[in-house]
């Protein structure tokens, strides 16, 4: 096998654990009822640990993509998502 169809199969895995996080994803919704916004990091986490990550750089990735967006956001915004996610 070369380097080339190595790549592929590689892809082609990912591409598949994504889908199937996608599917994991919308059953937490739908099932369990949950906040989508707490579905999102589940999956997300769940991705991370599938795909290899170890689990301090999971973590990591969680704080920086959710953090570093919810960290610029304006106060009053903050406090219109904070009502968002109590009235569900």
């Amino acid at each position: 096998m070369n380097r080339f169809d190595a790549f592929f199969i590689e892809i082609l895995l990912l591409l598949i654990v994504s889908h199937n996080n996608g599917l994991l994803l919308n059953i937490i919704k739908a099932k369990a009822k949950w906040s989508p916004f707490i579905a999102l990091l589940l999956a997300s986490v769940i991705l991370g640990i599938i795909t290899g990550m170890d689990i301090r750089d999971v973590a990591d990735a969680v704080q920086t993509g959710v953090g570093n967006p919810l960290g610029n956001v304006d106060r009053g915004f903050g406090a219109v998502f904070g009502e968002r996610f109590n009235m569900e």
